[in-house]
């Protein structure tokens, strides 16, 4: 089931941006999101320069999983390597965004038509 009232993003691609969906717990916010990466996994160091927004985009899975949509710019290697680490770190999953669904790390996949989209503008 969706309620798509924008494209969802991501499934388009940007240059110089990428996007990810990153499980989010109940109560978290994005920035609550951003301030965990930040603290977890002292080993990675932080990007060297760019940023990071919130899509305002919440993807929930067949299983109840809510996961919400970034994108960031700038240091992209930076970015992707701490925000893989967090996530494999905190248990969390995260998932790249495709023209027809999430596509997981381990290969799995979740059609957009399975999941509840919100998408808020």
């Amino acid at each position: 089931m969706s309620d798509v009232t924008r494209q969802i993003p991501g499934i388009i691609q940007v240059q110089g941006r990428e996007f990810f969906y990153i499980e989010i717990r109940s109560g978290e916010q994005f920035n609550d999101l951003i301030d965990l990466i930040f603290a977890s996994c002292p080993a990675v160091p932080p990007p060297g320069h760019g940023g990071v927004i919130g899509e305002k985009s919440w993807i929930t899975l067949r299983d109840g999983t809510m996961l919400f949509g970034i994108s960031y710019k700038g240091d992209l290697d930076g970015w992707r390597k701490k925000i893989q680490v967090f996530c494999k770190e905190s248990g969390r999953r995260l998932a790249s965004p495709s023209n027809v669904g999430l596509i997981f790390p381990d290969g799995s996949f979740a059609p957009f038509s399975d999941c509840k989209i919100v998408l808020e503008n």
